[in-house]
């Protein structure tokens, strides 16, 4: 049975694809960073069996540079301590590095009948990856020290006091060794409905710094859940945790967090979106307010709609309102980030697991924009399209429009031949950074993550 591969040209570092072009996807890891939708890992089907995406590369969609181009980087990413392939992890940037908590980690064994043996896990291993460097690396701790319980479907979110990181689902306090792991009988929920007996949601608090802590937090605490949607207002410093399974029951429930007491607030809104799972729960700082797109419902139906959760400071009032007149196909397991104006969703599933053939895996990108981008930005994609107005703009601004010039020439060229690697020459040739552009910085290659719009 031939499981697809990803779109591949020997051991390039780096190479261009359209999105039509990538494996299909679910349950990865999404972040947005300098204008990118940067994604890692993630799983899908092919006539019933799984295959996980790579862990050793990431797929850079470069918004702000390229717009609604519909290209992707696809980066190697091999130093250091790579990940095991992963579904369902945490993800969260801080000081720019992406990390990645849990999820289900997929082993491959081969005996000595050359049988292949596939194992999938919960874990509790934190890892990082510098993205102005590309290496990865594995927090381990202290052996005198303790980890959560392992799971997967955990919420995250960044502040400057560190990483947190908020319930999921996986073993029970009665499936692991006790002596590792930090924990309360009271936190689980446990799933006696499971075909593995001892799992359980949880409604933990963790931060981890230089090392784990279990948040003692009060008030009136989230029941125990997995796949909720929450979200960091930093000029606030509130986290705002919306819906998630609970056993049975995905709910529709809202609390805010306040992140230096540490209490909950549960916060009654009508009306309210149905309740449901696996959506994403997106912060809009331009509008200061949250997006909510897709999930699945209590009736285990894939949902399409959108809501926006709007947040008054001044007021200190939310008010849930319902998009009118956006056309977004159902989705869950998703995932969404706001870059430049828009909401940007990828990949997730159109079905309900579980699922026997690839169809409910897609591979598509939807793009909803709520604000224009800015001037200098629309002139910078009319200039790239025209080399002769080179000479009129800055000569810091080059290496971008460069950049921006190669992916259009990518496209045309798309059009003529449906194979094209990209040509790393142009990166090489590129200028350091000295000269104000960001940059990934790779061994013998630089990646643009955004325009330098300074003049």
């Amino acid at each position: 049975m031939r499981i697809p591969q990803h779109p591949k040209n020997g051991d390039d570092e780096l190479q261009m694809f359209e999105t039509s072009e990538l494996t299909s996807v679910a349950g990865h890891a999404c972040i947005s960073y300098k204008g990118c939708l940067i994604c890692w890992g993630g799983y899908g089907h092919a006539q019933g069996v799984a295959y996980y995406r790579e862990p050793n590369f990431m797929y850079i969609y470069p918004y702000k540079l390229a717009q609604k181009s519909d290209v992707w980087f696809k980066f190697k990413v091999d130093k250091g301590d790579v990940p095991k392939k992963t579904s369902g992890a945490a993800a969260v940037v801080k000081n720019g590095k992406m990390y990645l908590f849990g999820g289900q980690s997929w082993d491959e064994e081969e005996d000595q009948n050359r049988a292949v043996w596939r194992s999938s896990l919960a874990t509790s291993h934190l890892y990082s990856l510098d993205l102005n460097t590309g290496i990865w690396k594995f927090h381990k701790i202290p052996d005198e020290d303790k980890l959560p319980t392992p799971r997967d479907k955990s919420a995250a979110w960044a502040t400057e006091n560190g990483l947190y990181f908020f319930a999921g689902y996986g073993p029970s306090w009665r499936r692991v060794n006790t002596s590792k792991y930090i924990f309360q009988v009271q936190d689980y929920f446990e799933d006696f409905d499971s075909y593995i007996f001892g799992n359980a949601w949880n409604n933990q608090l963790f931060r981890f710094t230089d090392k784990w802590e279990r948040i003692e937090h009060g008030g009136c605490i989230p029941t125990p859940r997995a796949a909720s949607g929450a979200t960091y207002v930093k000029h606030t410093d509130k986290t705002y945790v919306f819906g998630g399974r609970h056993h049975t029951e995905r709910l529709n429930d809202l609390y805010e967090l306040d992140m230096k007491s540490f209490i909950w607030t549960k916060i009654d809104l009508k009306p309210a979106p149905e309740g449901r799972s696996w959506m994403t729960f997106t912060y809009n700082p331009d509008r200061n307010c949250v997006y909510m797109y897709g999930g699945l419902s209590s009736h285990s139906e894939p949902m399409q709609d959108t809501w926006i959760l709007n947040i008054d400071t001044a007021k200190k009032e939310l008010k849930w309102e319902k998009m009118p007149n956006v056309a977004l196909p159902p989705r869950l397991w998703h995932c969404s980030v706001f870059v430049d104006g828009a909401l940007i969703s990828y990949g997730g599933l159109c079905a309900s697991p579980p699922l026997q053939s690839e169809v409910g895996v897609v591979n598509t990108i939807q793009v909803t924009t709520f604000s224009p981008s800015s001037l200098m930005n629309l002139a910078m994609q009319k200039v790239s399209s025209n080399g002769r107005m080179l000479s009129l703009t800055p000569k810091h601004l080059w290496p971008s429009l460069n950049l921006s010039t190669q992916i259009k020439r990518f496209l045309q060229r798309r059009k003529a031949c449906n194979t094209m690697l990209f040509d790393d020459k142009i990166l090489r040739s590129l200028p350091p950074m000295s000269l104000g552009f960001s940059t990934m910085l790779i061994p013998n290659m630089r990646l643009v993550f955004e325009f330098d719009l300074s003049i």
